[in-house]
């Protein structure tokens, strides 16, 4: 697996969330009949019951249904279980009841809309402002990050590092920062920015589970598994922690460790994007096409930021004999990066079985200048130079294998 596909997952992971209320135990007010269900759920919470603590508080908000402390503090606890979608649904609830602590909707929205990967949204609803620094950290932090997924880089990097100078221990802006150095494939300043946030909270299960892919960026799998167990071990609701995880066990090789983690994952989100995107490289590496087919399915919505998804695609559809649908999926990559050979090579392979001998020397030729000794071009560019009058295909049992055909 590429380095930019490392890259690609540890753009879209997700730092550090905003627990304010509940990591200082702290009260809010709420009518008397809800204190009794508020009270336990924060005893739950001290002792890591976050299932009982989220049947209390939805007991509290049944009977106080228009107080919003309650409302955001269940939104707090979805958060920390990675149910994002109903945060945002709570979080939203409160708004519209009004008497929330606008400062705190504020951070937490932020944090939900970067998570459920409402960008555009964020970057429209939660605007730059004038709140306390602590505050406006967190919200340049993930306009930040918005702004990095929508493509507009130089506005993110210019956010995160406002969010850092705003509060300069700020676990979440250094988690960001080191998560755009990834993103620059800089491994070893993201290792050193990272290394700043672990010596602030050597136990946050993000920061560890950045600390996994900065050396996993560098190749260092065994270090990386590592730190993504801890990552685990620190908070096993991090999904984020369980998809790299999950990401560098397919590298290794390891599909049913890998597959468990993935199951983990779309437990709590069935169509969280990198979740589906891991789960689709598992089914192809196990030959499993028409299950990655309903992966890609989900990952529509995301193709055109998310790129690699086109050339997955690509695969998955040469693989189903749907050529037409494969050919349109790697141009479409290509059209996004042109310095990979494999889509060149599959676009040779389609020509080859359709017996389009110009054709598939031109896609080969391409291929074989980014990589000149790549055998697998070589290879069918001795086919396509030997290519017979009659279409014969070329996919056999053994070459949906080949190492053309894995992601």
């Amino acid at each position: 697996m590429s380095n930019r596909k490392t890259n690609l997952l540890a753009a879209m992971a997700l730092i550090s969330p905003v627990y304010l209320g509940f990591a200082a135990g702290e009260a809010f007010a709420a009518p008397s009949e809800a204190d009794s269900y508020v009270q336990s759920a924060q005893r739950m919470i001290q002792n890591n019951d976050l299932k009982g603590a989220e049947i209390q508080l939805r007991n509290a908000v049944q009977k106080a249904p228009t107080d919003a402390a309650i409302r955001m503090q269940l939104a707090e606890l979805y958060i920390r279980q990675g149910n994002t979608s109903a945060a945002e649904a709570e979080l939203l609830a409160a708004k519209q009841r009004g008497g929330a602590a606008p400062d705190r909707l504020a951070m937490l929205l932020a944090e939900v809309m970067f998570r459920n990967g409402e960008n555009g949204e964020l970057l429209r609803e939660v605007p730059s402002g004038n709140r306390p620094p602590a505050v406006e950290s967190v919200v340049r932090t993930y306009r930040g990050l918005a702004q990095l997924a929508v493509g507009d880089t130089n506005a993110g990097e210019a956010a995160i590092a406002d969010a850092e100078r705003l509060d300069p221990k700020s676990l979440g802006a250094k988690i960001a920062m080191a998560r755009l150095l990834l993103f620059k494939a800089d491994y070893v300043g993201a290792e050193r920015k990272i290394d700043e946030a672990l010596a602030i909270t050597p136990h946050d299960s993000q920061a560890l589970d950045v600390k996994g892919i900065a050396l996993m960026g560098r190749g260092e799998l065994t270090g990386a598994l590592n730190f993504f167990n801890q990552a685990v071990k620190e908070n096993p609701g991090n999904t984020q922690a369980l998809i790299d995880r999950a990401n560098l066990n397919v590298q290794k090789g390891d599909l049913n460790a890998a597959e468990q983690d993935i199951k983990t994952a779309l437990q709590t989100n069935a169509n969280g994007v990198a979740a589906n995107y891991v789960d689709a490289l598992i089914n192809v590496r196990r030959g499993n096409f028409q299950k990655a087919d309903e992966d890609i399915t989900k990952l529509r919505p995301v193709m055109d930021r998310m790129p690699d998804t086109y050339l997955l695609g690509g695969i998955v559809k040469y693989s189903l004999n749907q050529l037409e649908q494969s050919e349109a999926y790697l141009t479409r990559y290509i059209a996004k990066r042109k310095d990979r050979a494999q889509p060149y090579q599959i676009l040779g392979a389609i020509a080859l079985r359709q017996n389009n001998a110009d054709r598939a020397i031109a896609m080969l030729n391409q291929a074989s200048t980014i990589a000149p000794t790549d055998p697998d071009t070589l290879g069918l560019l001795g086919q396509a130079y030997m290519t017979p009058s009659v279409p014969r295909p070329i996919l056999t049992r053994r070459s949906r294998q080949s190492p053309i055909m894995r992601p």
